[in-house]
């Protein structure tokens, strides 16, 4: 693959594929920059990172009451109403993906909240446990992690 910029603009041909592309630059510095989150379409970093957290707690939360009132309503369906097995077949859904849910998004906001906790990154967090007794330079303790 052979690369050429031509002078004064800001594109580059690949000759192997006969194309133009942009020149992309990575100069742009995010603090504290953790990962691009599909689901929120948005870079998680210092300044997004309270929400990001914020919306694992409410997906968590709402997965675990639907998790509870669907229970609670298919404990009752069961033994008093007389429901069809189509009607049943959805409340189960419905439990199957409410406790489902709640493992995962639970799980996932747990692993942040410990991320917060050490005051680091997910890619700090996943490093080999080999360079793990170093210590972190950016831990100040979990109150004021958490306040940071």
């Amino acid at each position: 693959m052979v690369e050429n910029q031509p002078a004064g603009i800001g594109l580059r041909y690949r000759r192997s594929l006969r194309q133009s592309r942009p020149f992309r630059r990575g100069t742009t510095c995010i603090p504290k920059m953790d990962h691009h989150c599909p689901w929120l379409n948005n870079c998680v970093c210092f300044s997004s990172y309270k929400f990001f957290l914020l919306t694992l707690l409410y997906v968590a939360l709402l997965a675990a009451f639907t998790l509870v009132t669907t229970s609670s309503f298919a404990w009752d369906a069961a033994n008093t109403l007389e429901l069809s097995a189509g009607s049943l077949a959805h409340i189960g859904f419905l439990v199957v993906v409410g406790g489902a849910l709640t493992l995962l998004v639970g799980g996932f906001f747990s692993v942040h909240l410990r991320l917060v906790y050490n005051n680091q990154t997910t890619l700090e967090g996943m490093r080999a446990y080999a360079f793990a007794d170093r210590g972190d330079s950016f831990d100040i303790g979990p109150c004021k992690n958490f306040a940071q």
